[in-house]
């Protein structure tokens, strides 16, 4: 997308892949760049995602227009603990 939309943001990790503009609000489309994390319960680090659900987190508004972040929601399997997480 846009390098300028990231660093202007200035979340680390993040890139913007897409948007969204209609008349009354903008959609971002976040990309995660880290596909490995780590499990909560015992610091093991994996890439197993078991589903990704995208969520919607409203911002600041921009112009008169409500900005919004469409977010991907990892749920992981943690092999080691065998747990399931949402990141």
């Amino acid at each position: 997308m846009d390098f300028y939309l990231d660093r202007m943001l200035g979340l680390p990790n993040i890139i913007v892949s897409s948007y969204f503009e209609k008349e009354e609000f903008i959609i971002l489309l976040i990309q995660l760049l880290h596909k490995k994390v780590k499990c909560f319960s015992c610091n093991f680090e994996t890439d197993d995602i078991h589903q990704n659900r995208p969520i919607l987190i409203r911002d600041l508004s921009i112009c008169g227009h409500r900005v919004y972040f469409q977010v991907p929601r990892r749920q992981i399997y943690c092999p080691h603990c065998q747990k399931y997480q949402k990141r």
